[in-house]
Order: structure tokens, then sequence, then C-alpha cells
């Protein structure tokens, strides 16, 4: 996986002991809008050990409200009628008959709102710029966090080792939030956890309105300002003491939001917490099965009733010791509270949305009147882990956010003595599952376990010393299951509800549950969405033009979008496709979308025209390597200028072409074309050593040669040119026939014409057969004519003549139309004239002096 500019800026992590925390967290402090660019927190540094740097462009941060739900309370009661119970609305009347309406979600608000957002900037110590408009509104009051969300290139969690959020406070922690742009490994036991780090379960107090009540009937209140009145409420998406305060409702049976209801008076269990789920809701929990009859005895059919969301408390305090079989609860044979049905009710089971991610709820508080309390405190729901690999996931390891167990009673374990009891007081209820949620780019392998298990419910674990009484109390309720959702895979899943507590008492030893019920489900599989960007560098050749195309993986949450600069705000285009414009040197694009939490840079290289240097000599029917930096062009690698045939591979080898001038084209990666004229010549049937042309002293031409071998050589023809194309023969020098030593030849140019003579060798075996030589040239300076060298010509064209520098110099083309050229004077005798620029052709060069004129052709070749 390509690192990009943002993705992977954290580098490579390895998790080497257990509880590692990798996140750093801030809170909200002003509202925030929908579109909004910036957004105020208490600290804009959010170091910790991984991210070691203050927060800078480029990072990641999740914006996650963690409460602010509304929840159906009516507060006339007590806050008009000077009360000390609230109500559900539209029940001020007959409240009792309706207690699993409280504390429903009547409107989330914003609670549960989150996205993932990058950092552009940030300006003092309390503002965040954002690279991408929020998608979302939030309220400060509700909770909202902000979480640093590391960006790794790979991550390994060693086995043994683990991966913890902060603990969840009110404001801050709970959340495990991490990218992996490469590929997440978790070896053997390996775990990412935010098990027990959710909303806070409710705390057990040592206050009681006693026993017993008016009536075995009697029902306790649905939510209390007085703590005598029952347990402490867990917390959820609809707040805490803060919250439940204002609305006089912190104690008591009924369930806030996904929280799980505090254990009634007296000593009743606390009910488990929750998270998503579906199914109609009582409050009651699922009865655990093998106690049909029992069950029966609270209501006809309750044996196999369900109800979504977490479990029930048990049933509040007794002291005789009846037969549960044939005694059913709220019946004043058990004496003490009547064993009466007010454990605290499970949590309410929160709607699904994809744009949500909640904690699990608290469990509540068993009641307790023990003095030190001998009550169980609720259980802490499970947290969050929001995870996006763009990688592989591996291992055996397992990825959890379970809720917590309910608190037995007797949480210090104490063990009585004579005339002592201990663990005589309410359990408490369990967390709800948490959330996981992963964005992951290649599918969830089934060695990897997803879970998200709500908590088991405390125990009534009672002790008794000697000459001490036995008692029933109430058990916590288990927490619901939670919530687990990634895009791909076959991860193993658990989003079990928990169990319900039991009591040890002798009392009730026919039926352990003593009331308390199970957790439903959460909900598993769910899809989360996945997306990425990829988009190829390009080269290209020097002043031109290109299209860049970007591809999405998934859906794209917003349009393709270009930017010329990393964390700019300027937009260049949209779409698929980008067209540059005319570019002279290497320029870097960004393609992303907002909303979205990166840019992919796209390098365009503007590279150098491709050459062929070295002189291109072809044998026939022989292969040879030209040499050069092109590339042979795909389809068309080269053109004769003879109707020769043959090939050229990709790496520059020629073979196949037949006697004549052969227009060799290449073409680069860029799509950057050059072309090279080659001489395709016959070898000599002799192995040539050398041949040269030399002009003397005398103005005449030596020409040389030497053979090392020589097959059937008859003679050499000596041949002269001055245009390449007609030639003469000056001597004929006989040859060696067959020989397999040096031979050395000479003969003498005596009459060689003013400009450039060319010269080669005709080898003629004794069959007729010949071959011809590579060809030599020497000029001859006249007195007053100039010529003009070399030609053909390629970069420049030398005129040499007597005080040619003082002369007028015209360059035309084959129709006869003047061309524009750089002329540079050398000396007096000696100009200069660059061909660089002009195109491959035949060209005329007029010298004028004084009205007279002379005119040079000239061949013009360029690549």
């Amino acid at each position: 996986m390509p690192i990009l500019a943002q993705r992977g800026k954290n580098g490579t992590y390895t998790v080497t002991g257990a509880n590692t925390q990798i996140n750093a967290y801030t809170n909200v402090t002003a509202n925030a809008a929908v579109n909004a660019t910036s957004i105020t927190v208490a600290s804009n540094t959010l170091t910790s050990g991984v991210l070691a740097t203050a927060l800078a462009p480029g990072d990641l941060i999740m914006i996650i409200q963690m409460q602010g739900a509304t929840m159906d309370v009516d507060v006339t009661p007590t806050a008009s009628w000077g009360g000390s119970y609230t109500v559900p609305n539209g029940h001020q009347g007959d409240w009792g008959s309706f207690q699993s309406l409280w504390g429903n979600v009547t409107a989330y608000n914003n609670a549960g709102r989150y996205e993932l957002v990058e950092v552009r900037s940030i300006a003092g110590g309390t503002t965040i710029n954002l690279m991408c408009g929020l998608q979302y509104a939030y309220t400060a009051s509700g909770h909202v966090q902000v979480v640093r969300v590391p960006r790794f290139v790979d991550l390994t969690v060693n086995t043994a080792c683990s991966i913890v959020p902060a603990t969840w406070n009110g404001t801050i922690g709970g959340v495990v939030a991490l990218e992996v742009n490469g590929n997440l490994t978790l070896t053997g036991t390996g775990m990412i956890s935010a098990s027990a780090y959710g909303f806070r379960g409710g705390v057990c107090d040592i206050l009681t309105m006693g026993s017993p009540p008016s009536a075995a009937a009697n029902k306790g209140y649905c939510a209390s300002n007085d703590a005598r009145e029952g347990g402490e409420k867990g917390e959820g998406i609809g707040g805490f003491y803060t919250e439940y305060d204002a609305l006089y409702s912190r104690y008591c049976k009924s369930a806030p939001a996904n929280g799980g209801g505090g254990g009634g008076n007296h000593n009743s269990g606390g009910g488990g917490g929750a998270n998503i789920g579906t199914g109609a809701y009582t409050g009651n929990g699922i009865p655990v099965s093998g106690y049909n009859a029992i069950w029966n005895l609270e209501a006809a059919g309750f044996a196999t009733s369900t109800s979504s969301g977490g479990g029930r408390g048990g049933y509040s305090y007794s002291t005789s010791n009846q037969n549960e079989s044939a005694i059913g609860p709220n019946n004043t044979a058990w004496a003490g509270d009547y064993r009466r049905n007010e454990g605290g009710f499970g949590g309410f089971p929160l709607t699904y949305s994809s744009s949500r991610i909640f904690m699990g709820g608290g469990g509540g508080a068993g009641d307790a009147n023990s003095n030190p309390t001998q009550g169980g405190a609720g259980g802490t729901g499970g947290g969050i882990v929001f995870m996006t690999v763009y990688g592989t996931i591996s291992g055996t390891g397992s990825i959890v956010s379970n809720g917590g167990n309910g608190q037995n009673s007797n949480p210090a374990n104490q063990v009585p003595g004579a005339g002592q009891k201990f663990g005589n007081d309410g359990a408490g209820g369990a967390g709800g599952g948490g959330a996981i949620a992963i964005s992951n780019g290649t599918a969830i392998p089934a060695g990897i376990t997803l879970s998200a298990n709500g908590g088991n419910g405390g125990n009534h674990a009672l002790s008794l010393g000697a000459f001490t009484a036995s008692e029933g109390d109430g058990p916590g309720g288990g927490g619901a299951g939670g919530h687990i959702a990634f895009t791909s895979g076959t991860p193993t899943q658990s989003v079990a509800g928990g169990t319900n507590g039991t009591t040890n008492s002798a009392q009730i030893n026919l039926f352990p549950p003593n009331g308390a019920t199970m957790g439903a489900s959460g909900m598993s599989g769910l899809t989360q969405t996945f997306f990425n960007i990829t988009s190829p560098n390009v080269t290209i050749c020097p002043n031109t033009s290109t299209i860049l195309t970007a591809s999405v993986t998934g859906t794209a949450p917003g349009t393709l979008t270009w930017y010329s600069t990393q964390f700019g705000s300027t937009v260049i285009g949209t779409g698929a496709n980008y067209t540059t414009p005319v570019l002279s040197s290497t320029t870097t694009y960004y393609v992303g979308v907002c909303p979205g939490t990166f840019r992919v840079p796209v390098v365009v290289t503007v590279g150098g025209a491709p050459t062929i240097s070295g002189v291109l000599t072809i044998p026939v029917g022989g292969t040879t390597n030209l040499t050069g930096s092109a590339t042979a062009h795909a389809t068309t690698p080269w053109t004769s200028g003879t109707p020769a045939v043959g090939t050229i591979t990709s790496g520059g080898v020629v073979t196949g072409v037949s006697v004549g001038t052969t227009t060799i084209t290449y073409m680069n990666s860029s799509g950057c074309i050059v072309t090279a004229i080659v001489n395709v010549v016959s070898p000599l049937p002799v192995e040539l050593m050398y041949f040269t042309a030399t002009l003397n002293e005398l103005q005449k031409v030596d020409l040389l040669w030497a053979t090392q071998t020589e097959i059937d050589n008859d003679y050499f023809s000596v041949q002269r040119s001055t245009d390449l194309f007609t030639w003469e023969e000056i001597a004929i020098v006989q040859g060696a026939e067959t020989s397999q030593i040096l031979h050395e030849y000479r003969t003498l140019d005596a009459e060689p014409f003013t400009g450039t003579n060319y010269y080669r060798l005709k080898q003629i075996d004794i069959d007729g057969a010949f071959k011809v030589s590579d060809i030599q040239s020497v000029i001859i300076a006249g007195n007053e004519n100039a010529i003009g060298y070399p030609n053909p010509a390629t970069d420049c064209f030398h005129i040499i003549g007597h005080q040619i520098g003082n002369q007028q110099v015209v360059l035309t083309n084959h129709l006869g139309q003047q061309i524009l050229c750089e002329t540079t004077v050398i000396s007096e005798d000696h100009l200069l004239i660059d061909t660089r620029t002009l195109a491959t052709g035949i060209y005329y060069v007029q010298v004028l002096k004084e009205g007279q004129g002379q005119v040079l052709k000239v061949t013009v070749s360029n690549h």
C-alpha cells in the first residue's frame, strides 16, 4: 500500500505491552454547526505517548458526541408538586402501570453522531481548522469529544499485548480509534479492547426507605431524587449525574435510555445496560430457561417472554424461607420486603443508524442499606473501537468491546465472624456491550474474533457468620449485546446478551435467578462503509499536457475534487479526470473528496526527450545493439528508406534489414518520440582493420587501409563522392585474394574537389560479389569558394571560405522559403549555423558578397 502524504504519517508501530493507549483526547467547548470548518476545544495540543508531537496539518481526528439525547421524563411531581419522583409523560396519575415507558429516548438530537475529519491547521490553543466542513452538528453540552487518531503505516499487536482507550470520565475517553494505511496484525492473543470502558454504572449508597411496604403490591418509583427510594441508575446517552439530577431522577428502577435502572427499594438488583437492538421492550429482559413454572408465578407466560435491551434486576429483600416453586414474588409470606418485583429495568435498546455509534450503557446499582454498603455497583458498558484499515487484517487475535460485569454483593469479599452478615444487599446490573466499527479494504479472515457481548449480572453473594439469619436479595440483570459493523470478511462475531446474576441464599435455593434476567442480543454483521482513492503518477514530455485519472474503491462520500496544494482549499477541477496545463517542470497535484480524510498526491514528472547516441551502422543480415536511452516504439519500431524488412526489439536489437538508409523511430515510456537515420551497409568479406582519408601538406588526400584477413578478395575499388549519392572510382588496388596476415594498402587522391570529399572502399570478390566499407570524409578549402560540413548536419553546419565571416548568409528550404536561423562568426574565414531547431529535410545556404552568390546544399537530419 503506497504511503500517502497524510496516511501513514505516524509510521509503523508495534504494541509490546498490555493496556497500551494510542489516542489523545480533548473535549469540544462550543457548539459546532453543519459545514463548520473549525471547532473550539479545551486544548488543541492532543499529545500522547504514541502521538508525541502536537496536532498538525494532515493529522486525523474523530469528533463524537457521546450523550445529549432527550428522554421521556415528566418532572412535574417534583418540580411543581414538591414530591420526590418523576413519571413518564402523560402518566402522572397512572405511572405505576407504565413504568417501562420512563426514560425512553424521545429524541436522539446529536447523541451518537460522529465523523472523521482531517486537520487543515491549528490556531491559538483551542481552535482546530478542518479540511472539510462538518457533516453533522454537535452540541457541546452533550459531551462532545475529539479523539486524535494515529495514522500508522503498519500496526502489530504482539501476543498477550493490548490497545485500550483512556477511561471514560464523563468528558473524554472510552474510544479507541486508529487508521492503518498498510496491514494490521493481531498476533496470538493480541487484542484491541474497549471492554468495560464505556458508560459508567450506578454506585451503591447506604440509604433505604426500609421494609415492609404498606402492601405487597406496592410499586417503587420510576425515578426519584431521593436515594432512599432505590439504587443509582446507570449512565447512558441521556447523561449521568448532572443530567439525572437536573431531572430529579438519579435513583430507582426505570431505565434511563440505554443505562440500566437502579435496584428498587429495598435490596433489589440493578438492571443491565444496553446498546442498539431490535424488538419490543418491556424492561424485563429474557428469563433464563429451566425455571418456567417459577417464572410464570410472576405472570402467566412470563417464562417465554422476551424483551430487547438489558436484563432486569432480581427481586427485593425477603427473610422467610418459603417454597419459591409455589409462592411467587410480591407475597407477604416472604416477609422482609415481600420479595417484590422491584429489580431495575434493563436499558432501552437504541435504534441503529449508520451515522451514529454508542457506548454500552452502564448497569444500575443494586439497592443497599448496609453500612458500609454490601451492595454491588453497576457494571461499566463497553466502549467504542473504530478502525480504518486500507491493507489486510491478519492473525488470531481479537477486537473486543464487551460490557463489564455487574458487581457482586459483598464487593470486598469480607469473611464474617460470629453475628456478622456480609453481601446482604442487592447486586449490580451489568454493562451493555460496546461498539466495534471497522472500515476495511480487504476481507477480515475467520481467524479474527469480534466481540461486543453484554456483561454478566452481579451475584447476590451472601456470607453468613454464626448466629445470623439467611435472607434473599436481588442479583443483577445481564447487559445487552452491542454493535459490530465491518466492510467485508468472515470474522467470528458475538453480540450475546450477558447472563443474569444468581443468589446463593439457602432460602432461594430452588430458583437462583431470584427474578434477575438475561440481556438481549445486540446487532452484528452490520455494514461499515469503506472507500479509497487511487491515482497513478504520470511522466510526460516537456511542454505538454496530460489527463490525470482517479478511481474510487467503494463508494466515495463526495465528489472527486482536484487541488493544487496538499492542505489548501483552492479547487482546480472536479470529477474522475483532470487535464493539466502545459507543464515544463515536475508538478504535484492532489485529489480527494469532502467529506473525506485524505488527499492522494499525484506527481506529474516532466522528463527529458529520449536520445540515441553513437554511430548506428547495421550490417545486412546481422545483429547489432543500438546505444542510447530510448526504448523502441511498441508498434512501429522503425521505418526504412528502402524496401527493407527487419525487426527491432524494445532492447534495441536490430535484425534482418537490408542495404540502404533506414530511419528508426523510438518512443520512450513518456511517449516522447525520437528518430535516428542509420546507414545499412554490406559487411566486407575481409577483416578491415582501418580505413582513413587524410589531407596532406600538398592538399592531396592520402587513403590508407589495412586488413587482418582476406577471403577470395580480388581487388579494392576506391570511390569518391561529393554528395553521398553519386560515387566515382578514382583508383583500383589489387587485393591479396585469401590471406591470414596483416596487409596494408595505400593510394592517393591527387585531385580532390574543393569542399567535402567522401571516400569509401568497394571490395570485390573473385566471384564478383562486393561489399562496401564505412565512409570517410575530407574537407578541401578553396581560395574563393566557400565549403560546408558536415553534410548531413545534425546540430550545426560549418561554412569555411576566404573572409566568409564578412559575407551575408541566407538559409532557404526546398520550397525557396527563407528560414530564420542563428549564425555565429567563429573567425573571419569561419561561420557556424545552428541547425538544432530545424526540421529534418533539405536546405540551401546562399553566401552573398558584393552581389555575387554561392549556394551550398545541406541535408539536416535531427532526431
